[in-house]
């Protein structure tokens, strides 16, 4: 496990332990200031979802900033694990073990994607068209994002180094 700093809410300063491994990724403090520079700091009554989860850090800030957050998670080890971890710092997220490339019942005002950068990101941001009306998805700089996806239309992308977010709105 490793600690990651929560940089912003309730929780600002708190410690997340976070799952370790070359399988997770989490998004560095720079680029969680900027998605919630673009999200902003107040989420209250805003449903947020966290896909492809990893280590809970995007789950826990949400949720710091008051959201109400359902975080998607495929391994069911990591899963477990980010239950325990989360249930500690930041009771009300939701865990499911689930492949976020699959739609989800339910509806959300914001949905946060990072997948595995060797992953092509499209897929994910097309199971969330539907029930999400924006859509902030973490990928590598060098790869393009597509105009539009299910409904979904990108509005922008920010780069920081070797990671972009982009944004889509329907």
């Amino acid at each position: 496990m490793s600690r990651i700093r929560i940089t912003g809410g309730r929780l600002r300063g708190r410690w997340l332990a976070a799952p370790t491994g070359n399988a997770v990724r989490p998004t560095s403090s720079r680029v969680r200031e900027a998605v919630f520079s673009i999200l902003g700091q107040d989420l209250s009554g805003q449903a947020f979802l966290d896909c492809c989860c990893g280590s809970g850090i995007m789950a826990a800030e949400a949720y710091s900033r008051g959201a109400t957050v359902t975080a998607l998670e495929k391994e069911g080890r990591r899963a477990k694990q980010l239950q325990r971890v989360l249930a500690d710092i930041a009771p009300g997220v939701t865990v499911l073990r689930r492949d976020a490339r699959r739609p989800l019942d339910g509806a959300w005002d914001v949905a946060f994607i990072d997948p595995p950068y060797a992953l092509d990101p499209t897929p994910f941001i097309a199971a969330r068209a539907e029930a999400t009306p924006w859509v902030l998805v973490e990928a590598e700089a060098r790869r393009e994002a597509p105009e539009g996806v299910g409904g979904l239309v990108l509005e922008r992308v920010r780069a920081f180094g070797d990671t972009a977010i982009w944004e889509y709105r329907r």
